[in-house]
């Protein structure tokens, strides 16, 4: 037999943990997650200097690259999907004094063949004075590598640097959010390899430690929620015997909803019926313990019309018999049964009181079945 003691005890010693939930960045909201012109687009706004109003994110990407670093006084263009001629259009193209750096960025997709040999020679043809760079751009799970002429740069290398970067919220709020919503952005959509699962709290190990216990405690938990549906269940056919031989009752498996209703309703295709409904919804509970009593009509088989002229007996039954909160007590038998004796007893005199109202519309409206 399961030692309720031991339960407490083991309860008591839970380790704290808590879901590190995923953050809802730009991305999600445009539902982007994983689009390589969408990043390529926002890791653009971040190289620019202009746009972005600060040469920080910037010098960083060129430290990687064994580039000297620029000073506001040293003109930049960041360009989108420039045209390499023959050759394709890169993804991005940053123009500065003495250098032409070409950036592929490639998320999920592999390189086409010769893609990076033939940027190579398209940039060293546009180069001019100037010396040319070429970056394949992607995150380390990808496995995909460059050819002759680029050099080879993961996200998590440019995320790392981009981490050192200290934005002013106050003068720059706009970058900095951007900036930092990027770097999330990345972490959890693209480096992917970098979510790591934390078992440092020990949560894990003490859990799998304890697994005949946690099973033991379903187990009854299971159990318990059997029994009690029955509970629910036979009282509730008791309610339906003092009415009449016609009424029907119905507890979902979790006890979340009774349901009480007439043969007649729904002979006549009209799903209509009380219940008794939870309105406390926690978690893998034994059961819920509050709950409110409702009359719904979900009569979708019948004309729109029959629907609409049932709605002001809707509203003559919830004004006679107003929302309200009842509380299933489970600190001893006896409390139970009042709290259960207190709903099942208000769930009667509401069906006593309206079902008259509900049988004479059906009876006058429920012909048709087919909405026309």
């Amino acid at each position: 037999m399961l030692n309720l003691q031991e339960i407490r005890e083991f309860l008591e010693n839970l380790p704290v943990a808590t879901i590190k939930a995923k953050e809802f960045t730009l991305a999600d909201i445009f539902r982007k997650n994983r689009n390589e012109n969408f990043s390529s687009d926002w890791l653009a706004f971040i190289l620019d200097p202009i746009h972005f109003k600060s040469y920080e994110p910037l010098n960083a990407f060129l430290r990687l690259l064994d580039i000297p670093t620029l000073d506001e006084n040293q003109e930049v263009t960041v360009e989108r999907e420039v045209s390499l001629g023959e050759y394709g259009r890169i993804d991005l193209l940053i123009t500065t004094d003495d250098y032409l750096i070409g950036i592929e960025n490639k998320i999920d997709a592999w390189t086409r063949e010769n893609q990076c040999e033939d940027y190579a020679v398209a940039l060293k043809e546009q180069k001019g004075e100037k010396q040319a760079v070429g970056v394949l751009l992607s995150p380390q799970s990808n496995g995909v590598l460059s050819a002759n002429g680029f050099v080879d740069l993961s996200y998590e290398q440019l995320i790392e640097e981009l981490k050192g970067i200290s934005i002013d919220f106050i003068n720059n709020l706009r970058s900095a959010f951007l900036l930092k919503d990027y770097i999330t952005y990345m972490e959890e959509n693209i480096m992917k390899n970098d979510v790591i699962f934390d078992i440092e709290d020990k949560t894990t190990a003490y859990l799998l430690g304890q697994i005949d216990k946690i099973d033991s405690i379903n187990d009854l938990l299971a159990t318990q929620k059997g029994n009690m549906k029955n509970y629910i269940e036979s009282a509730m056919i008791d309610i339906a015997s003092q009415l009449g031989v016609e009424w029907r009752v119905f507890v979902s498996g979790g006890a979340g909803y009774w349901q009480f209703y007439k043969n007649f309703w729904n002979d006549k295709d009209v799903n209509i019926h009380y219940e008794v409904a939870a309105i406390t919804r926690s978690k893998n509970s034994l059961a819920y313990t509050s709950y409110q009593i409702v009359l719904h009509e979900e009569s979708l088989k019948k004309p729109k019309h029959f629907r609409d002229g049932f709605k002001p007996i809707k509203a003559e039954i919830q004004r006679l018999f107003p929302y309200k909160e009842y509380n299933l007590d489970f600190s001893s038998n006896e409390n139970f049964k009042k709290s259960l004796d207190d709903i099942l007893g208000n769930l009667l005199s509401m069906a006593e009181k309206t079902s008259g109202m509900i049988d004479k519309y059906i009876a006058e409206n429920a012909n048709e079945n087919i909405e026309q």
